[in-house]
């Protein structure tokens, strides 16, 4: 799948996300502003469906195959890219077990997109609590009591 991890896993959702708590904040502290508010609640449903909607339009404007594919990108899925030389990868594709040629491809630039997969960091007794990762936090179809967030690199 194209979109890579910007817009399925990383900034598109978080951002979204952020809007969304970001405009209950704001609510929240409009009677400052003489703003009379008297209750904000805050619907997850309602804020996944904002992060989806989100992350299809970006997908559909910008990330999609086909509108690659029209800015003169050639879009190559399920295929394994070897370099053969400084300019010349070998692209293959495994067919019923078997590695079969597609072609040489000659260019003075290339671009390979192979994604990334979070690291679930080397805690003691993490196997026993659950977690999520920038993977899973995403399926979660209730809204959590809280959440800590931790960063490896």
């Amino acid at each position: 799948m194209t979109g890579g991890d910007c817009t399925w896993t990383g900034c598109v959702p978080s951002k979204a996300l952020i809007r969304a708590a970001r405009a209950a904040k704001d609510a929240r502290s409009s009677g400052k502003l003489g703003i009379g508010v008297t209750e904000v609640t805050v619907d997850y449903v309602q804020v996944r469906k904002h992060i989806a909607d989100a992350q299809k339009h970006i997908y559909e404007n910008d990330d999609s195959p086909e509108v690659l594919r029209r800015q003169g990108v050639e879009v190559l899925t399920n295929t394994k890219a070897e370099f053969e030389s400084k300019y010349t990868l070998l692209l293959t594709r495994t067919v019923d077990g078997v590695d079969k040629l597609l072609c040489h491809l000659h260019a003075k630039r290339v671009v390979l997109c192979t994604g990334a997969k979070p690291r679930v960091p080397s805690i003691a007794g993490i196997d026993a609590v659950p977690y999520r990762t920038a993977e899973t936090i995403w399926k979660v179809l209730n809204k959590p009591a809280s959440r800590t967030l931790s960063s490896c690199t």
